[in-house]
């Protein structure tokens, strides 16, 4: 029907304008630098049929990230957005140490490298029915495994007030859940993330998970 018809529309636009902004906030507050030729893999992504797609940038002090758009996880799902951190540092000593650990402690340190992603999620609703946006979350958690490689699971989400026990008494409470109780251990939650009048407030919320 007409309704569902426009929530698949808006989500699209939702989704698209997640990315402008996980973008944004990797340059501008973060001082990552892109490689070459970003702006057309933006672009693409923004105005063309949904694809899997990569983003690099790098930044002074050696660490490095990759904004995968529309990943295909190895069950076949496609989650939004993946994001990942890599050091320098780290690479060097884990080749340090391949010659005398032997093939255990490569497969171990890889598993450990790949541990350092988030998972992103847009969702776009109008309001959640209560419990709503945390069941939406362990079915991707749980039933779509979309943290399989060890990833944590964040939905992105425009509703203001979306957390129905908020864990938090900071203001962000009402709106965030970082999913810092045990036995998550910010390792799945929801945060929002709105544009026109709350997109400035919001944005903190997306620069708080992506420096944890």
């Amino acid at each position: 029907d007409l309704d569902h018809i426009y929530i698949l529309h808006t989500n699209a636009i939702y989704e698209r304008w997640c990315l402008v902004k996980i973008v944004g906030v990797l340059m501008e507050e973060f001082n990552f630098k892109p490689s070459d030729g970003w702006q057309n893999v933006v672009i693409q992504a923004v105005t063309g049929k949904p694809e899997c797609a990569s983003l690099l940038f790098h930044r002074q002090d050696g660490i490095s990230a990759t904004l995968e758009i529309q990943p295909m996880l190895e069950n076949g799902r496609r989650p939004d957005f993946r994001l990942q951190f890599n050091s320098d540092k780290r690479q060097q000593a884990a080749i340090a140490h391949r010659g005398s650990r032997g093939d255990d402690y490569q497969a171990r340190n890889s598993k450990d490298a790949q541990a350092t992603g988030i998972v992103l999620d847009a969702k776009f609703r109008t309001r959640w029915r209560r419990g709503a946006l945390t069941a939406l979350l362990t079915e991707l958690v749980e039933s779509k495994n979309y943290g399989q490689r060890g990833d944590r699971v964040f939905i992105l989400q425009p509703q203001a007030n979306a957390v129905s026990e908020p864990t938090s008494p900071l203001i962000w409470g009402r709106h965030c859940d970082y999913g810092q109780d045990a036995p998550t251990n910010h390792r799945r939650g929801t945060i929002q993330l709105a544009a026109g009048a709350q997109s400035g407030g919001t944005l903190s919320n997306l620069r708080r998970l992506i420096a944890m």
